[in-house]
C-alpha cells in the first residue's frame, strides 16, 4: 500500500458500495474495507475502479474521483511490479511540428477541460 493516500480512496458520488469486511487466514483489511490484501501479499482487493465513474455532463464531482481512482490503480499495480507503456520518451525526442497537440494523448487520462484550470477566475 505503499503511495496510497486518503484522497484516492474518497468517494466523492453519493453511492453504495459494498465494503470488504473481514479476509481469513492473516489478511487484512485496509482503508475502511475499500481496500485489503491477502496474507502473503500477492493479492490485493479493490473496491473501486475508474471505470465506475461517468463524469459526463455536470458531474464535475465525479471527475475528481475517477482521476484520484485512477491513481490508486496505477500506484497499486505499481506496488506490484505491473509493467506498462508510457510514449513520453517518444514525445521528448521527437521534434515538434506546427500545431501538433501530442501532449492531449500521453500526459493526461482525459482531455483538460475549461473547468481544470485552476486559474480560470482571475482574468489574468
Amino acid at each position: 500500500m505503499a503511495g496510497v493516500s486518503p484522497a484516492e480512496v474518497h468517494n466523492r458520488d453519493p453511492r453504495d458500495l459494498p465494503m470488504i469486511a473481514e479476509i481469513s487466514e492473516g489478511g487484512s483489511v485496509v482503508a475502511d474495507g475499500v481496500l485489503a490484501t491477502a496474507a502473503n501479499g500477492n493479492v490485493v482487493l479493490c473496491q473501486l475502479v475508474p471505470w465506475q465513474f461517468d463524469y459526463s455532463g455536470e458531474k464535475m464531482n465525479v471527475k475528481r474521483t475517477y482521476r484520484r481512482v485512477s491513481c490508486l490503480l496505477a500506484r497499486l499495480l505499481g506496488n506490484m511490479q505491473a509493467a506498462g507503456e508510457t510514449p513520453i520518451l517518444e514525445h521528448i525526442t521527437t521534434p515538434v511540428s506546427e500545431n501538433e497537440k501530442r501532449w492531449l494523448t500521453g500526459l493526461y487520462l482525459d482531455s483538460p477541460q475549461e473547468w481544470d484550470d485552476p486559474y480560470r477566475f482571475f482574468r489574468w
